[in-house]
Order: structure tokens, then C-alpha cells, then sequence
């Protein structure tokens, strides 16, 4: 005769990541014994720094993930996970460490197109393009220069950011544009530059 189903043994490893100013994604493994009934979902719970009291984090989920949304801003949290069967729940996991609720922060980086590492060499006449792709959080500001001058938007230039990628294109481009353009991107955590060094060929004459 089998054993009388039990609740189950506590869910393990609950890791988080994408953490913002009022939410937290959390992830955890299935518990190792279900108890001899089959797991029904999952309780996360939270408890603020200072107090001992955990509270539900919304209705029970059915999967080892969760996102975790109206937290309070520079509040700090343990978030720590409950499983259910048909007997109730488990007792919890682990919780994890205290985790404040801020926006991630990151320091920008700039990739530039790996055709554009060595420079750039083009007839006069052709489309310069100049992609980057850039991260950080917040969102860097970005600008572009060419021999210590702000390159701005005009008949044959544009600058488009969209975010994480910034590109230059240059129509119909002169001898003029050779030179050395400079991306830069900052935030709040600091700063990151990349250069491309162009050379527009002169068209060749008629023979």
C-alpha cells in the first residue's frame, strides 16, 4: 500500500534578475519530493527589510517563474517561494537576500560594426553608413563629433538613435567627410567612445 500523499518539500534555488524601480523577475527549481501529489502552483512571497512578516505577492502561479510588480521604490525585499499539492503548501524556500527595488544601473558600451574596426573607405558620391550598437541603464545620451565638432542632422546627414543602436548616414558623400567621427555615450555610471576613421576617394575623372 503506498504512503498517504504529504505537502511537498520546499522549492529550491530562487534566483532573480531584471530588477526594477517596482518589479523583480524571480525564477526557482521544483522542490525534489512533490510529497506523492502532483505540484498545483506556487506562493511567492515577499518580506520587507525590518519587518518579519511575509506577505503573498498576488494569486499562486502555476510555473517556476514569477514577476514580482508593485514594489515600492528604494525599498528593500526577500522574496522567498512556497509549493502546493493537493495537501497545501510546503513549507518555504530558502529566502533569498535582501534585494532593494532600484532600476539597474550600467555603465554604456559601444560596439561598433565589425566592417567599420579598420576604417571606412568609400568613392566620393557613394552612402556612408556608421552603425554602433550601444547599452547601458539608463538609456545613454548619445552624440556624435567629427574633428572636434557636433555633428548635426542636415540635407546629406542623419542620426538615428533608436534604442541600443545609434547610426550616421552620409548621401552622396564629398572628399570633405574623410576624417576621424567620434560616438560617445553617457550616463549616469559613466561614460564609453568608439572611432571611425573615414576616407571618401575622389570620383575618377573622365578619361
Amino acid at each position: 500500500m503506498s504512503a498517504p500523499a504529504t505537502v511537498p518539500d520546499p522549492p529550491e534555488n530562487v534566483k532573480w534578475r531584471d530588477r526594477t524601480a517596482n518589479s523583480i523577475f524571480l525564477t526557482w527549481d521544483p522542490p525534489k519530493n512533490d510529497g506523492g501529489s502532483r505540484i498545483k502552483g506556487y506562493i511567492v512571497e515577499k518580506c520587507p527589510r525590518g519587518s518579519d512578516k511575509w506577505v503573498a505577492c498576488g494569486e499562486p502561479v502555476p510555473d517556476t517563474k514569477m514577476e514580482v510588480t508593485g514594489l515600492e521604490e528604494g525599498k528593500w525585499y526577500a522574496y522567498r517561494v512556497k509549493a502546493l499539492n493537493r495537501q497545501g503548501a510546503s513549507k518555504p524556500s530558502k529566502p533569498t537576500e535582501e534585494i532593494q527595488a532600484v532600476d539597474t544601473q550600467e555603465a554604456p558600451e559601444i560596439f561598433l560594426d565589425v566592417k567599420l574596426l579598420a576604417g571606412l573607405t568609400v568613392k566620393a558620391g557613394t552612402k556612408i553608413e556608421l552603425p554602433a550598437t550601444v547599452t547601458g541603464k539608463p538609456e545613454p545620451k548619445i552624440t556624435w563629433t567629427k574633428a572636434d565638432t557636433l555633428l548635426r542632422p542636415d540635407q546629406r546627414i542623419t542620426i538615428e538613435n533608436v534604442p541600443k543602436k545609434s547610426t550616421v548616414t552620409i548621401t552622396d558623400s564629398k572628399r570633405s567627410d574623410t576624417g576621424t567621427y567620434i560616438i560617445e555615450a553617457v550616463n549616469v555610471c559613466g561614460r564609453a567612445t568608439a572611432v571611425v576613421e573615414v576616407n571618401v576617394l575622389d570620383k575618377p575623372g573622365p578619361p
